[in-house]
């Protein structure tokens, strides 16, 4: 794979923890460009994320706090709106993956073709996918 996953972030008001995904999510051995979606947070906060990030992602004020799903739903707008790609990867600010959670993720997608969605479960170690249609794996 060449081309970088997109992933969103969704933030709320805590900078060192999203500070730390997006450092675990960079560390994957998978290319990401990460973008930060900030679901207004005070000034403060956002400028103290943007100065610890630097450039390992980018921050996207989304001017007020849409919730967390309509927040997540912006970053899977702009993937789309640029023409989509074969994966993209939403999560919470609070989020660390595993070592190899990103490639499990792919080498699950890739076994199983009419998967739909693949996710981490969170503090299990495992992947759980569902397939097009419901059914489950």
């Amino acid at each position: 794979m060449n081309e970088p996953i997109p992933v969103f972030i969704i933030h709320w008001n805590r900078p060192y923890d999203c500070a730390r995904t997006v450092w675990e999510f960079q560390k994957q051995g998978v290319p990401v460009e990460i973008t930060v979606l900030d679901n207004g947070s005070i000034k403060e906060n956002v400028e103290r994320l943007e100065s610890i990030i630097g450039d390992y992602a980018s921050v996207v004020r989304l001017g007020k706090n849409l919730g967390f799903g309509p927040g997540l739903n912006k970053g899977l707008g702009t993937w789309l709106s640029q023409g989509g790609g074969d994966y993209v990867l939403l999560s919470a600010h609070d989020a660390i993956p595993h070592e190899g959670c990103l490639s499990g993720l792919i080498k699950a997608m890739e076994e199983y073709p009419d998967v739909g969605i693949a996710s981490a479960e969170f503090g299990v170690g495992y992947i759980a996918v569902s397939m097009v249609g419901g059914d489950h794996i």
